[in-house]
Order: C-alpha cells, then sequence, then structure tokens
C-alpha cells in the first residue's frame, strides 16, 4: 500500500494510531516512551563567560525536544524510551503492515510476530475504523441546489391548480374556511383566558411577596389550573427561570418551593396549597 497508494498508507497509519493513542493502558509509552525532564549542563565542553548569563528561556526543537532554563538552571523535556520499545515497536510495525495487507488484500501474505493482544487489538480497530471511512466516502453524494426549491413549489402549485376541478377548488376553499375559523376561535380562548388571569392580578398585586407582573401571572395560571404556555411564548420567559424566581422569592414565607417544575411542566405542591391561597389572599371554593 506505501508504494501503490501512499497517501491511504498514511492514513491508516493515523487512524491506527489514535487507537493506540486514546488506549486506557498506555499503550503509547510503551512504543514511543515516556516524556520526561532531565537536568542538562548546556555547553560542558565550551569555554567561554557571558556578562549576562541566560535566566529564563524555553527553546522548542521540536514535538519532543525542548529545552528550559529556570533560574540559570537548564532542564531538557524529551521522551524516555522504555526496555522494550525497539523490540516492540518493530514487531507492532510488521503487525500492521501484515494485518493492512490482509485487509486490503495486497501483496504477499507474511508470518505473524510476537505482540501483545492490546496492540494487536489497536491495529484491528484502526483498520475497521477506516474502512468505514473510504465505504462513506464512496457512497454518492446528493447535491440540492436550495436556490431554485421555491421556483420548485411555485411551478408544483400552478400545476396543481391547473388541475383543479370546480367541485375540488370548492370543497379547498370551504377547508380554508373552516381553519380560519378554528385559529380565531383559539386566539379569543387565549386572550378571554390571558385578561382572566390579568383581572386576578390587579386584585393580588398587593400581595406583598415582591413578585413582579410576569411572576404573579404564572403563579395564579398554576394556581387556578389556566394555561400558561401561550403567555411564556408571548414574552420570550423560560418556565424553569420563571418557576426559580417565585420559589426563591416565597421561600422566606412558606420555608420550601411552591412549584415543583421538570423544565416542561409545572405545578402548585398540593402541601403549600392553602398557605399560598392566604398568601395570594384567594378564596378556594
Amino acid at each position: 500500500m506505501l508504494k501503490k497508494e501512499p497517501e491511504k498508507f498514511y492514513e491508516l497509519l493515523a487512524q491506527v494510531w489514535q487507537e493506540v493513542r486514546l488506549n486506557p493502558y498506555q499503550l503509547l509509552k510503551l512504543l514511543v516512551g515516556e516524556k520526561t525532564t532531565l537536568p542538562v549542563e548546556m555547553f560542558a565542553d565550551t569555554v567561554f563567560f557571558s556578562l549576562d548569563p541566560v535566566k529564563d528561556a524555553e527553546l522548542i526543537l521540536g514535538p519532543g525536544l525542548v529545552y528550559r532554563c529556570q533560574g540559570g538552571q537548564w532542564s531538557n523535556e524529551v521522551y524516555w524510551p522504555s526496555g522494550r520499545q525497539r523490540q516492540l515497536l518493530a514487531n507492532f510495525m510488521h503487525e500492521f503492515d501484515r494485518l493492512s495487507r490482509q485487509a486490503f488484500k495486497q501483496g504477499r501474505a507474511l508470518k505473524e510476530k510476537d505482540l501483545p493482544p492490546a496492540f494487536k487489538q489497536a491495529i484491528v480497530q484502526g483498520i475497521a475504523d477506516y474502512q468505514e471511512i473510504l465505504i462513506e466516502r464512496a457512497r454518492p453524494k446528493v447535491k440540492i441546489n436550495l436556490a431554485i426549491l421555491d421556483q420548485i413549489r411555485s411551478d408544483a402549485a400552478e400545476t396543481k391548480e391547473s388541475l383543479l376541478t370546480e367541485e375540488e377548488r370548492q370543497l379547498e376553499a370551504e377547508e380554508a374556511e373552516k381553519i380560519t375559523s378554528e385559529s380565531n376561535k383559539q386566539v379569543s380562548e387565549s386572550s378571554a383566558a390571558e385578561e382572566k388571569m390579568t383581572k386576578d392580578i390587579d386584585e393580588t398585586a398587593a400581595s406583598g411577596l415582591g413578585l413582579d407582573e410576569n411572576e404573579e401571572q404564572l403563579l395564579l395560571a398554576l394556581f387556578s389550573g389556566q394555561p400558561y404556555q401561550d403567555f411564556l411564548r408571548q414574552r420570550h420567559l423560560l418556565l424553569s427561570v420563571v418557576v426559580d424566581q417565585i420559589n426563591e422569592k416565597i421561600f422566606d414565607e412558606i420555608g420550601d418551593a411552591v412549584i415543583d417544575c421538570n423544565g416542561q411542566k409545572a405545578e402548585i405542591v398540593e402541601d403549600y396549597r392553602s398557605d399560598l391561597a392566604d398568601l395570594l389572599g384567594i378564596e378556594e371554593k
């Protein structure tokens, strides 16, 4: 693969190396080494004198080689290889070569070499992941020109309109009128509910709980079982935020949260309903 498709080879190797790097058994330390910092005496065999010696510095010569000076003392940050690194890395690359030939059916078969199971599993998984990537690349991509969608819809509507009979046009008109009537009814009911809540707010505004208009309106809606979703949506309010504000302000009076909320739905805690009615000055039926 390296000779025939070098770009694919390096992509595959990178995918396998990623599996090694993310392995919880620290396989990378065994293959490459462990990063460590060692003291070093710079220019030990050189005779020179500096009136202004280096006190602090950092020289990055590469990803795995860094020299630092702190307070005039130099140190070297390097990867220190493990005792098995030389043989382990060679066997790892041999098995990577063998298994990739086997998976992609290229070249002659190689003999298996000794390698711990965790390393072989990382190679097998990396090859499988790369094969999935190649399959995804090979799938045909459908490109949709969004710029002409409006024109397509318009043409389709005109075609549909030209094919309608007079009876079908009459049925569509009646259906549209029915939908409009139901929509107006819902708006009317929502407005009536909001007016009733507003009336209740005026009567209990002097409750002394420190609630603002939005908080009082939600509290009274929950107390009386009235809908509150449209009210919150129109004022761009989050249910959980308003509930938290109400609970916080009433906590001193009740000593506990009076509203339960799961983020989507809220309700008055039944144990505190009578106490809350007294605070709001509401007579329950």
